[in-house]
């Protein structure tokens, strides 16, 4: 079942990825701040990454659950 959550974790990264790059984050940052602003949003984008997966992981495990 834990490939669920790899999968959902690896499938939703370029997802968030996407996303926070049209949100201009990097506004909030003082210019010049290149590897700060890369790298808030690597962990921002593992951090939300992991909660999706962690949904669906939940999501999945109960819907399978009532199965058995």
């Amino acid at each position: 079942m834990e490939y669920i959550y790899l999968t959902a974790f690896l499938l939703s990264l370029p997802i968030i990825w996407n996303v926070l790059l049209q949100l201009r984050f990097e506004k909030l940052f003082k210019s010049g701040k290149v590897w700060q602003i890369r790298a808030a949003y690597i962990i921002v984008t593992v951090i939300l990454s992991h909660f999706v997966a962690d949904a669906i992981y939940t999501f999945s495990t109960s819907i399978f659950g009532m199965f058995n």
